[in-house]
């Protein structure tokens, strides 16, 4: 709903003072419109193109388009990715090539809809310090969803939990008794 990709029957969408969806004034903007970047559970990489070719398929071109290139390619470590394809890439090498080509799109928003629950744990540990830095580098902020409270634990500033499309309070972690911290 958010990328504009499902239509919501009822509500109000908004990043920042810019309206994406109010059925009242009867706007809905096109998802190309939004400059949210997406990046799926599964990668959508093209694999007739280069790692390169795909990070600048959704690149603005532009006078700083080089120049961010090399900022995102340094930021998730994939140098030595840009001129292999997708078939030859792991799983985790696949998917921060994904979020570097969504991050490319010069995005106001990252939505991550469960990037990491294909990845085995290995994989997921490799990845989260990337996730981590982008909002810290870029300034960019990031809608994160997951299933994994470890993920969302790390991640998050704020936590919204969803049961059956409400938004209800999040579960309370108890917290560890002096007994088990001195333990550790």
């Amino acid at each position: 709903m958010i990328a504009g990709l499902v239509t919501p029957d009822e509500g109000l969408i908004q990043l920042g003072p810019k309206v994406l969806f109010d059925p009242k004034n009867k706007i809905n903007l096109a998802p190309h419109l939004r400059k949210i970047g997406y990046v799926f559970q599964e990668n959508r990489l093209f694999p007739h193109r280069s790692v390169k070719g795909n990070l600048l398929f959704g690149a603005p071109k532009g006078v700083n388009r080089a120049q961010r290139l090399a900022q995102v390619v340094e930021l998730l470590g994939i140098e030595a990715l840009l001129g292999r394809h997708p078939a030859g890439l792991s799983g985790g090498e696949k998917q921060r090539v994904s979020i570097g080509r969504a991050l490319l799109s010069e995005p106001e928003l990252l939505l991550m809809d469960e990037p990491l629950s294909s990845l085995d744990p290995a994989r997921k540990a490799e990845l989260l310090p990337y996730i981590e830095q982008i909002g810290q580098e870029l300034g960019t902020p990031i809608l994160y969803v997951t299933h994994d409270e470890n993920e969302a634990l790390r991640l998050a500033q704020a936590r919204i939990h969803l049961i059956s499309g409400r938004a209800v309070p999040p579960p309370s972690r108890p917290e560890p008794s002096k007994r088990h911290l001195r333990a550790l």
